[in-house]
């Protein structure tokens, strides 16, 4: 998940794991490959099965200073673009043939809506 301001700074980056991998023997970043290996694997976080999960996330939103008239515009636009990328990870790391199986693009508007 990350959110850009509308010049396209990048100011707020997170990450979720909904399916835990399992390390090999418990420590690294290798993916176990038998049952003897595979003893990383603690508790089962994995999403469920035809049910909707709802996330939350905090974005802080940097004030700038204004735009000469005495009204602050917040994170030097009028919006901020926020993107959510589902991946499948076979494998179990970004770097080894990851799957994007979802994306969603939003702009959300900022400021005084009065």
């Amino acid at each position: 998940m990350t959110a850009k301001t509308s010049d396209g700074n990048e100011i707020y980056a997170d990450s979720k794991t909904y399916m835990p991998i399992p390390s090999q023997f418990g420590r690294g970043q290798a993916m176990g490959r038998g049952p003897y290996d595979k003893s990383g694997l603690i508790e089962d976080t994995g999403l469920p099965v035809n049910q909707t999960v709802l996330e939350r996330f905090e974005i802080p939103v940097p004030a700038d200073e204004g735009d000469g008239s005495g009204a602050t515009t917040a994170a030097g636009g009028k919006d901020i673009e926020v993107g959510v990328r589902l991946f499948y990870l076979p494998f179990g790391q970004m770097d080894v043939s990851p799957f994007l199986w979802h994306e969603v693009v939003q702009k959300i508007p900022l400021g005084d809506e009065r």
